[in-house]
């Protein structure tokens, strides 16, 4: 089989390569890197290592499509609240620990007790998207984690978990497309064995019934992979009002261990799961 391709067609083809190829090295060149720590100080630039800002909000409002926002070692209190923040399909905006070792990544403490009805959550995100949070250690959230609403494209990666009902909590048709990998979340042993599974179901302790991934009347189209799941009440659950939610769910190669209720919890109905 020959392909002829006219001088005129060969002249758009190559237009359209070189625009798109601007368009990304314009991309990669206006990415900028922020760096960010507990000691750092709130009239820093933040672009430097050696210069950091003090707190999470006073840079994720400056961040642009392919900005990285680097969480120096240490512990970060508080709710950190993000409103109309969007990245791009190929430049994301990526909030992470700056350091590769666990042992070192960013603490993100909500300062919460166990309870059914606590707003100390790690992350709260309204209407964003292609946001990616990485390799961060959530504490003392409560009664969710990372809560999503009508946020779509955000990604949670490598993180660290030991508290929350509904760890990520993923809210309205307006939220889709969660993708949940490589994450670590271990609650009590007693949730195994210790508290009767009443009192998980819905009794005095009912804060622990609930999941690492948990949509509710979501737009769907989510992903949970590759995570270690231990001493969980459910690994995954929904519970949709209609057929349209929480669907097109993919839930693979994970690692559950010692899941009290089920690995597994799509409540009245699901599809395409």
């Amino acid at each position: 089989m020959s392909i002829s391709v006219s001088f005129n067609q060969g002249y758009t083809i190559m237009r359209t390569i070189i625009f798109n190829l601007f368009l990304v090295l314009s991309c990669s060149l206006d990415a900028a890197t922020w760096f960010v720590s507990p000691d750092g100080k709130d009239h820093a630039t933040g672009s430097h290592y050696d210069d950091p800002l003090r707190q999470i909000s006073e840079v994720i409002d400056h961040a642009h499509p392919g900005d990285t926002i680097f969480l120096l070692p240490g512990t970060f209190f508080g709710r950190n609240e993000l409103v109309d923040r969007h990245g791009a399909i190929d430049s994301p905006i990526t909030i992470m620990s700056h350091s590769p070792d666990p042992l070192n990544y960013a603490v993100i403490d909500g300062q919460g007790t166990p309870a059914l009805d606590s707003e100390h959550e790690g992350f709260v995100l309204r209407n964003c998207s292609w946001l990616n949070l990485e390799n961060l250690v959530f504490r003392n959230c409560w009664t969710h984690v990372i809560q999503l609403f009508d946020s779509p494209y955000i990604s949670i990666r490598g993180c660290h978990f030991s508290t929350g009902k509904r760890v990520i909590h993923a809210v309205g048709h307006g939220t889709h497309h969660t993708l949940v990998e490589y994450c670590y979340i271990k609650h009590p042993d007693a949730v195994w064995q210790g508290w009767s599974w009443e009192s998980l179901h819905h009794g005095e302790v009912s804060y622990y019934n609930g999941a690492l991934l948990h949509p509710s009347e979501s737009g769907g189209g989510h992903i949970m992979r590759f995570n270690t799941i231990i001493n969980m009440f459910n690994a995954f659950r929904t519970r949709p009002e209609r057929l349209s939610e929480d669907g097109n769910t993919e839930i693979y190669g994970n690692r559950m261990i010692n899941i009290r209720d089920n690995e597994f919890e799509p409540e009245s109905f699901a599809w395409n799961m």
